[in-house]
């Protein structure tokens, strides 16, 4: 635990929202890095060394309500 963080993280990030029932919506969200946060070096049995590189990766899932939300008429042609 030596090896220190980069000071900087470059990742991407996914998010979808979907209607549950009237105005009750559930939210999920993925996010990863594009680089490694840091490289650690373990040793085999042997001694050998090999490199691991770090990277940050969430999954999160969360329930939104949201209050007076207006729904838009869909217009017949």
């Amino acid at each position: 635990d030596k090896v220190p963080f980069n000071d900087n993280d470059f990742g991407f990030l996914l998010d979808f929202r979907i209607r549950i029932w009237k105005s009750l919506h559930v939210n999920v969200r993925y996010s990863q890095s594009l680089i490694s946060i840091r490289e650690r070096v373990y040793y085999h049995e042997n001694g050998e060394p090999y490199a691991n590189n770090q990277f940050n990766q969430v999954i999160n899932l969360r329930f939104v309500y949201i209050f007076n939300e207006s729904r838009q008429q869909a217009v017949p042609e």
